[in-house]
């Protein structure tokens, strides 16, 4: 470890302790909505973070109460965090994977899976501007369950949602988009796999600055063999699947995606690689309209370290360049950082060390 500690100096470049500060430990630090109430004993997990167009941060999250499963949201200014507050009280149904999103007019979009023994729906709320609303209706009643949903904005004001939904034979990823009045209807993104056992999973979404839309997700292949896909929305359907991650027989998961202004889109994921002794390591890959995806590169600890690289986040600075933060599990935890500089990515180093966090 004393080799990937000299490597990974610390960085005061990026901030990514947003989580870390309202988490330590699964205990939460922000106060309490209602005195009477004991906040700080729930199991906390699944956090989702978004900056605002004012810059304020929001943060939605599961807290297991014991009995169930609800959503509580909190927002930030920087300096400290507002009273926890249940985003919709649904009683009785186990609420479970949010995800925000802030749509072209300033507004924050909440969407989440809920479910009683099995029959998991999907609910979206939307805030407007004192509370959460009412819950709204969203597509995908052909697919239940449905789990994992995603959002995404576009820059004309509308949203887009993926989630993982069943098709009457295994999970497959599905996406649909609202123009600010309807949803369109649900279409398949993943490939339309024959056997049960070959299951998607992990959706994410990124829109780009001219209304570029990708999708990516982990496919099960096989015992012991996940690997990376994508697919791009063409403005009339998603096109066919493509391997983003190398066909070598290892398990590949939890994809971050995002898309630059230009229309490229970058990958990060965590993989097993023999060569690290079946560590995990992060890799990275790049789409082009010209070269398509291109192969995929370690950016994280050196294959001898006794680490283990995990949950990668990536995403773009304000010149639209890629950084990369993970957790790193070995000896001493914390969160590991990379940034792609136009030709080539730095040496990996600490973003934050001895982070009691297991996830970013």
């Amino acid at each position: 470890m004393d080799g990937v500690e000299q490597l990974m100096k610390a960085s005061g470049r990026v901030v990514v302790a947003v989580i870390l500060s309202m988490l330590m430990g699964g205990t939460l630090v922000a106060a309490p909505a209602e005195p009477n109430r004991t906040w700080e004993s729930w199991d906390l997990f699944a956090p989702t973070v978004v900056q605002a167009p004012d810059g304020t941060i929001w943060a939605a999250w599961v807290a297991n109460t014991g009995s169930e499963r609800e959503i509580v949201t909190s927002r930030g200014d920087g300096n400290s965090w507002e009273p926890v507050e249940v985003a919709v009280a649904n009683p009785g149904r186990w609420d479970d994977t949010p995800s925000l999103a802030f749509d072209a007019y300033g507004v924050p979009w909440l969407t989440w899976s809920s479910s009683t023994e099995g029959d998991d729906i999907l609910h979206l709320s939307f805030w407007n501007g004192e509370e959460w609303s009412t819950l709204q209706a969203v597509p995908g009643a052909e697919t239940i369950p449905n789990r994992e949903p995603v959002l995404a904005p576009t820059p004309d004001g509308g949203l887009w949602l993926a989630w993982v939904g069943f098709d009457g034979n295994d999970s497959e990823i599905y996406a649909a988009r609202w123009d600010g009045a309807r949803w369109s209807e649900p279409q398949r993104v993943s490939g339309d796999d024959t056997d049960p056992a070959a299951y998607d999973a992990q959706p994410r979404l990124a829109v780009g600055a001219d209304g570029s839309v990708w999708a990516a997700w982990t496919g099960h292949e096989g015992f012991l063999d996940d690997e990376i896909f994508a697919s791009r929305w063409d403005r009339e359907r998603w096109t066919p699947p493509q391997r983003v991650s190398g066909d070598d027989e290892e398990a590949d998961e939890y994809p971050s995606l995002a898309v630059a202004d230009d229309g490229s889109a970058w990958l990060a994921w965590d993989g097993l690689v023999p060569e690290a002794a079946d560590e995990w390591r992060i890799h990275v890959s790049r789409w082009t309209p010209s070269e398509g995806w291109s192969e995929e590169r370690i950016v994280s600890s050196p294959l001898d370290s006794a680490v283990a690289d995990e949950r990668p986040s990536l995403s773009l600075d304000s010149t639209g360049f890629p950084h990369v933060i993970w957790h790193l599990n070995g000896g001493s935890l914390g969160i590991g950082y990379s940034e792609f500089d136009g030709s080539d990515w730095s040496p990996p180093r600490w973003a934050v060390k001895d982070a009691v966090s297991d996830a970013v």
